[in-house]
């Protein structure tokens, strides 16, 4: 054991030698590797985002609940209005669903600098979605029948604001009390990209359908507006037997069921693993280039350095060394290169996540996977785009190098 120890330090130095015998060969290696570790970060990255915000989204949707809006690929102009007269027709035809409906707003809020996303709601909503309270209640029926100024606040908001039960907060100069604490939400967006109704987000408060006259939004209208219309089988039926149910009952050509989006938690896996599977593709793509681009260079780097240590080669061959011991060296050298160029990859990938995670928001997720893997196929890489270059150090003739001139070529054994 303390031969191989001792063997092994005059190996690592010869193989820093090498390295620095080449520099220019060995930087471009170096750089072309580590892109195609950094693009292989970046997208393992992304996609563990993209899983995140899967759960973050079905969690903030609730379990087996269908969210029924207006497409988005209409204009406004085009899309259907959703109103409370549809939500009184599936309340009275679907006894075994709980059925509730939101309308959002963005009202400034005194000491904020951008408005705050308010949903209207009524009580349904929280038992519905699946929301567990940290504190107080909910808005109940007497706060929407008395159009009552109480407002439910989520847990992340009330830590940033200092928001208790108890405390007045003024939106749009209107004063409203908060009698609950909501758990935080999936948090799968953000108040700055909340949109369709039924993304709430981790910054949200929700007050009673009747405060929305206080801003006139209803303008006393008997079916006023909504955004989103929600469902839930009380007896735990399929989300789909629930759609098709909603849509028979919707079957009237005035409420044009035919230009809505019906939004279950399938249905937000199934696009967000399409969205998985286009980066995949994208980013998969400029991955193994780079990285073949590398293993390519890396490889006539070897190659180069074969040819041009050729003397050195028989030199240790005479003075004993074996076969398997000069390919080790070489083997050695690209898996070093690769290895450093692996860890300066993750570095610079690291720093690239972080800013754009918190400078634009975007679904990017460092776990274990996009730090261990990319390293590890940077050691398979080196190992592979080294393995002929060494084989062919191995079988040079030990005599015949020896013997060799600057004008000569490799000799090997036969």
């Amino acid at each position: 054991m303390k031969a191989d120890l001792h063997s092994m330090t005059p190996s690592l130095r010869d193989v820093f030698d090498g390295i620095r015998s080449e520099p220019g060969r060995a930087g471009l290696s170096f750089l072309a590797v580590m892109i195609g570790i950094t693009a292989l970060t970046v997208l393992l990255a992304f996609l563990g985002g993209l899983r995140e915000k899967a759960r973050l989204l079905v969690k903030d949707l609730g379990a087996n609940v269908v969210a029924i809006v207006p497409s988005e690929s209409l204009t406004p102009d085009d899309r259907p209005v959703l109103d409370r007269a549809m939500v009184e027709v599936l309340k009275k035809n679907m006894d075994t669903c709980r059925v509730s409906a939101v309308l959002q707003f963005e009202l400034p809020v005194e000491g904020m600098e951008t408005p705050l996303p308010v949903f209207a709601t009524d009580e349904t909503l929280h038992h519905l979605r699946g929301w567990s309270l940290c504190q107080g209640r909910f808005l109940d029926h007497g706060d929407v029948i008395k159009s009552r100024r109480r407002m439910g606040i989520t847990r992340a908001l009330g830590q940033t604001y200092d928001w208790n039960l108890g405390s007045v907060i003024f939106l749009d100069h209107v004063p409203f009390t908060v009698v609950g604490v909501i758990d935080s939400l999936g948090g799968a967006a953000d108040h700055e990209a909340v949109g369709g109704g039924w993304q709430t987000g981790r910054d949200a408060v929700f007050v009673p359908f009747s405060a929305c006259r206080t801003w006139g939004a209803w303008e006393q209208d008997a079916y006023p507006a909504v955004d989103a219309i929600f469902l839930q089988s009380i007896k735990g039926e399929d989300a789909g037997e629930v759609v098709k149910r909603a849509q028979w009952i919707l079957r009237e050509p005035g409420y044009a069921t035919r230009s809505l989006s019906w939004i279950t938690p399938e249905l937000v896996i199934r696009g967000i693993r399409r969205l998985q599977n286009s980066v995949r593709l994208a980013g998969g793509s400029i991955a193994v280039l780079c990285l073949i681009l590398g293993g390519t260079t890396l490889m006539s780097l070897m190659v180069a350095n074969v040819r041009d240590r050729i003397m050195e080669i028989g030199l240790r061959r005479a003075l004993g060394a074996t076969a398997g011991q000069v390919a080790i060296l070489f083997v050695l050298e690209s898996c070093l290169v690769t290895g450093i160029a692996a860890l300066a990859g993750t570095v610079a990938a690291c720093l690239l996540v972080w800013f754009t995670k918190y400078r634009f928001s975007a679904p990017v997720e460092m776990g274990g996977i996009a730090l261990i893997l990319p390293v590890l196929v940077s050691l398979v890489l080196g190992f592979a785009f080294s393995y002929w270059p060494a084989q062919m150090a191995a079988r040079v003739s030990p005599a015949a190098a020896l013997r060799n001139d600057s004008r000569s070529g490799i000799l090997y054994r036969t």
